[in-house]
């Protein structure tokens, strides 16, 4: 089946159930595998990718799973693996911007005869996910320091990007 790529519809005895049938019946918590007599086996594709398989069970109605059935079926699991897809890509870029952001950061304040320093940073915690704050301590001459802290609107990693653009002021400073 997952070798194929194609839909599977099986009609079952049940004393003929195979074990990982009888296995999803008991953790679902039905009586064993005796009462489903019909399954769907359903791949998940997302963008030419194969993302899993879904699986549905008949087991109150007499009558087995039709053609119907099978485009219902299919209709589900391709919005279904559309939508794993989509949370798989977001929490892949979130991440991604979360490093690159992290990395943008100063490690540690630099340590200045003229003031001390302390910082820390915590990403927003709201499902708008990650943007483009950053912050720096610039050492310059004569005993003093520029502190700086910056917001780029946006999010996501193209915020972050922007955030390690608008950090080269660190480099105008350093030439006074």
């Amino acid at each position: 089946m997952l070798a194929t790529g194609q839909p599977l519809r099986l009609g079952i005895k049940a004393s003929d159930a195979p074990t990982w049938l009888k296995v999803d019946a008991d953790l679902a918590g039905t009586s064993g595998a005796d009462g489903i007599h019909s399954v769907l086996l359903v791949p998940l594709w997302a963008r030419g990718k194969l993302l899993g398989l879904a699986q549905f069970c008949r087991r109150r109605t007499t009558d087995p799973f039709d053609d119907d059935d099978l485009l219902l079926a299919q209709e589900i699991s391709s919005r279904a693996a559309v939508n794993i897809d989509n949370a798989h890509r977001y929490t892949h870029e979130r991440a991604t911007a979360l490093t690159l952001q992290r990395s943008l950061l100063p490690q540690h304040a630099p340590g200045e005869p003229a003031v001390e320093t302390a910082s820390r940073y915590l990403p927003s915690g709201s499902r708008a996910g990650v943007g483009g704050d950053w912050y720096d301590v610039i050492p310059l001459s004569g005993a003093r320091v520029a502190l700086v802290v910056g917001d780029v609107v946006g999010r996501g990693l193209q915020a972050s990007a922007t955030m390690g653009r608008l950090r080269t002021v660190r480099t105008s400073a350093d030439i006074d």
